[in-house]
């Protein structure tokens, strides 16, 4: 089985740089493995602070590397003409943008109407700046909690 494998390199056509190693066996893809961190925006080879900063930061890091598998698939697929190959990316695809939509819901209700609710929760507190900001963002954990819950539910 092993010495059937044919291994290949897919290089991006945009940076010119292999982007995974895949395996073809039978005619059909067998393995594919990403060479390349989606969070390295530029290409270089190294996640730079910022680029890794501003993954984590937003929240879209697992969105990134769930859309990027999705177009190699796509990619690999279209290249070795392989349907089963083809179907597993547009399901990825799928995912990736469940991803999206869920992650625009999050931020929008909790990090923008929690965080405003909140400081409209403080607004009346003779307390200092300090105790508002524990007090809202503690309030938008409470949000955030029942927010992933539902969508626990949900799925």
């Amino acid at each position: 089985m092993a010495d059937d494998l044919t291994w290949k390199v897919r290089e991006n056509e945009t940076f010119h740089k292999p982007e995974a190693l895949y395996a073809v066996c039978g005619g059909r893809v067998a393995v594919v493995i990403p060479l390349h961190d989606p969070l390295d925006g530029d290409w270089n080879g190294k996640v730079s602070w910022g680029e890794w900063l501003v993954a984590k930061a937003t929240g879209v890091g697992s969105l990134l590397e769930t859309a990027q598998m999705a177009r190699l698939l796509k990619s690999i697929a279209v290249d070795e003409c392989d349907e089963e190959l083809n179907m597993a990316s547009e399901q990825t695809f799928k995912e990736a943008f469940i991803q999206g939509v869920e992650w625009g819901v999050k931020k929008a209700y909790v990090e923008v109407w929690a965080g405003a609710m909140g400081k409209y929760a403080t607004a009346g507190m003779a307390a200092t700046p300090i105790k508002q900001f524990f007090v809202r963002k503690a309030f938008e954990a409470v949000v955030k909690k029942s927010y992933d819950a539902a969508v626990q539910t949900a799925h």
